[in-house]
């Protein structure tokens, strides 16, 4: 039987004994509990660094997610104040364009050479003794509108035929009429010759 030669890896103990008045109950720690302890301090940082990252992450993602909710918000804002800012522009247009279209109306009977003073005049003149005029309204393009009242039928008739028959009225409708108790309430419609008013005006 042959010899095997066992290595026997020793440890040298320390000295229990500290000075004179002392010694060291604590057993040294063997090579094996040496190994776990620094294993355990190894595992510890680990788990330290990767709480760490962990935490980190966590809190890019929360701060991430307040930004995008902040952005999200002024653009929100943004959008709110630029349909607003849209809204007011479109009615400033509108206006716009109706007071302009007021202003060419007004201009255009402004630069006539006849007034409208002188129209109603002269139709309460065609419609004396057949009927009263209640209201006049002149609108662009020389078309007029006339409201009033009549003892009958008859008479509203009459005025009918006279209007379309002037030489300062190029066309007349009779729009409504309506008979009552006190007699017929009437509305005409129609267009003026502006050309004899001009005239008029000139030769006048």
């Amino acid at each position: 039987m042959s010899n095997t030669n066992v290595e026997t890896k020793k440890v040298n103990a320390p000295n229990l004994i500290r000075g004179s008045k002392s010694i060291n109950l604590i057993p040294p720690l063997t090579q094996e509990e040496i190994v776990v302890e620094t294993s355990k301090v190894k595992l510890n940082v680990g788990a330290a660094v990767s709480l760490f990252i962990l935490i980190s992450f966590s809190l890019l993602i929360v701060g991430f997610n307040i930004f995008a909710k902040i952005d999200l918000n002024r653009q929100k804002d943004l959008l709110f104040q630029a349909e607003n800012d849209l809204s007011l522009r479109e009615n400033l247009l509108t206006s716009n364009d109706e007071i302009l279209r007021r202003i060419n109306l007004y201009t255009k009977i402004a630069t006539s050479t006849y007034s409208s003073r002188d129209i109603i005049t002269y139709l309460q003149s065609l419609s004396s003794g057949l009927a009263s005029i209640d209201s006049f309204e002149l609108t662009e393009g020389s078309s007029f509108d006339i409201t009033g009242s009549a003892n009958n039928l008859t008479d509203v008739s009459k005025l009918w035929y006279v209007l379309g028959n002037d030489r300062f009225i190029e066309s007349v409708n009779l729009k409504t009429v309506v008979k009552d108790i006190g007699g017929a309430r009437f509305n005409f419609e129609g267009k003026l010759n502006v050309e004899e008013f001009k005239k008029e005006a000139q030769n006048g």
